[in-house]
């Protein structure tokens, strides 16, 4: 079963209502796959043209290597916002920033003065290592790892692009992003690789691939045969990976 719940869901919901729903998850030994995270401005203290020229001034100190620009609005309104991407859609921790104020009124919607939004975007394990703070935390201490995995993923210092990386990693935040991120510290995510085991693999195997061998076992031209051609494919594939799994599986 996969359940998505809306920004306006998790906005009605409230932190303690997202709290119980990461805690339900757990129980029922579910995953999140993705966690967006929204951080915003209504001083007008950042614009995402101070992102757009940091970055191109070399002062972002970030592990992502690519970044895009888009443009973009509705057909009839003035309005025209402008998103700054890190990273692509395919990277498990993806920062990206925008106008909120020139998206909602692009839709029709009344706002006044600046709004900036900076997102957070985690993916698969990623997601799901930050739901353990969710289901662990007061919103406050929530608040502060929050915007501490943010200045983990993306920097803002003052910096130049050929400058060495102790440099950079020593150096001081720029004055806006020092403010927008309440000069907080990065704090990074540690993700636990789970290793398999063989008990997890036939399970998996059981739930998933029983059907599909089932069909193939009674359809014709198929049969034992094949499945002894595959098996013996599938030895010439082995990686290191699977070589640990059956010597996990000899007794010593």
């Amino acid at each position: 079963v996969h359940i998505q719940l809306a920004g306006a869901t998790c906005r009605g919901a409230g932190y303690e209502g997202l709290k119980s729903v990461a805690q339900y998850i757990e129980q029922k030994q579910g995953h999140l796959t993705r966690l967006d995270m929204a951080f915003d401005d209504r001083s007008g203290a950042v614009t995402v043209e101070q992102i757009e020229q940091a970055i191109e001034a070399g002062q972002c100190v970030t592990r992502s290597r690519d970044y895009r620009v888009e443009k973009g609005g509705r057909i009839g309104s003035l309005e025209k916002g402008k998103t700054v991407y890190l990273g692509t859609p395919q990277s498990k921790t993806q920062p990206c920033f925008y106008d909120k104020a020139a998206e909602q009124r692009s839709k029709g919607k009344e706002v006044e003065g600046p709004w900036f939004r900076a997102e957070l975007r985690l993916m698969k394990e990623r997601a799901d290592t930050m739901a353990m703070y969710l289901r662990n935390l007061t919103f406050e201490m929530f608040r502060e790892v929050a915007i501490g995995v943010l200045v983990a993923a993306v920097d803002f210092r003052n910096v130049q692009q050929d400058d060495e990386s102790w440099v950079k990693a020593n150096a001081d935040q720029l004055g806006w992003w020092l403010q927008f991120t309440e000069g907080l510290k990065a704090v990074r995510l540690l993700v636990e690789k789970i290793k398999p085991s063989l008990k997890v693999v036939a399970e998996w195997f059981e739930n998933t691939v029983a059907p599909t061998l089932a069909v193939l076992m009674g359809a014709k031209g198929y049969g034992q045969e094949f499945m002894s051609k595959m098996v013996v494919k599938g030895v010439e594939r082995f990686t290191a990976r699977h070589r640990q799994l059956i010597m996990a599986s000899v007794p010593t």
